[in-house]
């Protein structure tokens, strides 16, 4: 509470709302791919081992919102980022949907 009326305050509130959501929403991504690796039998131990090595909140892709619609949010891919890490992050999160229920789904996207 004291909080928010010190960023009120200082003008930051709204700043500071904006990038707890968008922590969060790359907390549940990362929750949500490493869940799918536990899951997938494709990858051996040793490959989910290295995976989930490489599965860190740094190597989270960061959002930026489109500019002609302010709720849809894309991910903008590292330069460094390798194509075998691209194709499990791909892998995974395409695995992770089709997982979910019908009503999961429609409130994941």
């Amino acid at each position: 509470m004291r909080d928010d009326h010190h960023r009120r305050a200082s003008g930051k509130l709204d700043q500071h709302r904006q990038k707890s959501k968008a922590s969060k929403r790359k907390r549940d991504k990362l929750k949500s791919r490493l869940l799918q690796l536990e899951r997938d039998q494709i990858y051996s131990s040793k490959e989910k081992k290295s995976i989930r090595r490489a599965l860190t909140s740094d190597t989270m892709s960061p959002e930026v919102t489109d500019d002609e619609e302010d709720s849809r949010r894309v991910a903008m891919p590292f330069a460094w980022e390798s194509s075998r890490l691209k194709e499990v992050k791909r892998v995974l999160d395409t695995d992770y949907r089709k997982a979910l229920s019908a009503q999961s789904r429609r409130n994941h996207l």
